[in-house]
């Protein structure tokens, strides 16, 4: 029996009082859209490698999720997406910060997929994970599809006249502060959604974002997409991509590319039993603490998978923030 899970972020259900029915319908219609390609293709024999790949390749071309095109974007206006996935074998691909790649997943996949092949000429070890202008080059060698780095970036990015005149009055006097307006106007979403989910006053000036300026396409796509495949074999793989954190450093390198935060796939020491996890949060908090392979290592040890997750994040997550603080 085939299996397909997909999500678009941990926060993608916050009620808030932004004109959101629009943004659950087009978030609906995507997860239905990504989970009916990767089942298409298990019906027809594809392993769960191949299907992850097509599942997060629609979350990644849809407007409303932060991957791909439309996402967040870093301090210089540019779109740079992390990606990974992995297969129970221990098979991996990743890559981070990149630009003009349409579907990052596509690149990471065809990684793992070049690793598996084995040594390259001359004895060469092929890599699992690349970044920046080299992972363009070797993705647009190999025969992923690339587009100009501007094509990549949404249409729905909001506006609010005095937010920008704050930022760019300080960016004017300090060079170390340079925000775009593309930048700031995906920021002005962020803060929306922050000050509606804490109840906080948003009416101080000069940082007064009304919630007119507010898309109802691209106000909550802020959030890490992945997917977790069983093929008809019973072989299982997962899958995670992400635009990163809104106004990030060029070249920053979320958990989606990382090995053991992003995603993780295993076959447990009983052989009929696989894990596989795709996570979505934090970044430098997941990466840190690697929660996507400490969940699985968790998992192995307990009965109940709800009593695994609330240990992994007492004592792996949450307790080593409070022992770093």
């Amino acid at each position: 029996m085939a299996f397909v899970a997909v999500h678009v972020g941990a926060v993608s259900n916050i009620k808030v009082t932004m004109p959101v029915p629009k943004i659950y319908y087009t978030k609906n219609h995507v997860t239905g859209s990504a989970c009916q390609a990767a089942m298409d293709l298990l019906l027809q024999g594809a392993d769960s490698m191949d299907a992850v790949g097509a599942a997060i390749a629609v979350l990644e071309d849809a407007p409303c999720t932060n991957a791909g095109y439309g996402s967040n974007l870093t301090l210089q206006g540019t779109v740079e997406c992390d990606a990974s996935i992995m297969t129970e074998t221990g098979s991996f691909g990743a890559v981070g910060a990149v630009s003009g790649i349409k579907n990052p997943i596509l690149a990471a996949k065809k990684l793992l997929e070049v690793s598996n092949q084995g040594l390259l000429p001359l004895g060469r070890v092929p890599p699992v994970f690349m970044v920046g202008p080299g992972a363009f080059e070797w993705a647009k060698d190999h025969g992923v599809e690339v587009v100009q780095k501007s094509k990549l970036i949404s249409g729905t990015l909001s506006k609010c006249p005095s937010f920008l005149y704050t930022v760019k009055s300080i960016s004017s006097t300090d060079s170390r502060l340079y925000f775009p307006d593309t930048s700031v106007q995906t920021y002005v979403g962020h803060m929306h959604r922050y000050y509606e989910m804490n109840k906080l006053d948003c009416d101080h000036k000069p940082h007064n974002l009304p919630s007119s300026t507010i898309p109802a396409d691209g106000a909550l796509g802020h959030d890490t997409v992945g997917a977790i495949c069983v093929d008809q074999n019973g072989k299982i793989a997962s899958g995670v991509s992400s635009g990163g954190i809104s106004l990030k450093f060029p070249g920053r390198v979320g958990e989606a590319a990382v090995f053991g935060s992003g995603c993780w796939t295993q076959r447990l020491t009983d052989p009929d039993v696989a894990i596989a996890c795709s996570s979505t949060g934090t970044g430098e908090q997941l990466l840190l603490t690697m929660l996507a392979h400490q969940f699985a290592t968790m998992v192995e040890q307990e009965q109940e998978t709800s009593v695994a997750m609330s240990q992994v994040l007492k004592t792996k997550f949450l307790g080593e923030y409070r022992r770093k603080g």
